[in-house]
């Protein structure tokens, strides 16, 4: 269950709560050691949301913090 799922400005002055908006949820990851991904699509009132590139992505499963991240692309 998503418990926390925030997308912040470059500039860390202004965060969205997206978790109940947020669709098609894909986490990839390996094991050597490398950058994971997170794909998503925020669906808000019919219409796709797009954040802005550099974004700052913030993710927890179950209170366990999972992704860090940025949008590199949108």
């Amino acid at each position: 269950m998503i418990t926390f799922f925030q997308i912040w400005s470059r500039d860390k002055k202004k965060g969205y709560d997206v978790k109940n908006i947020v669709a098609n949820l894909k986490w990839v990851t390996d094991l050597n050691f490398s950058a994971g991904q997170l794909n998503f699509d925020l669906v808000y009132q019919g219409k796709t949301y797009l954040p802005a590139l550099g974004s700052i992505v913030k993710f927890y499963w179950d209170h366990h913090k999972v992704f860090y991240g940025y949008v590199f692309k949108s």
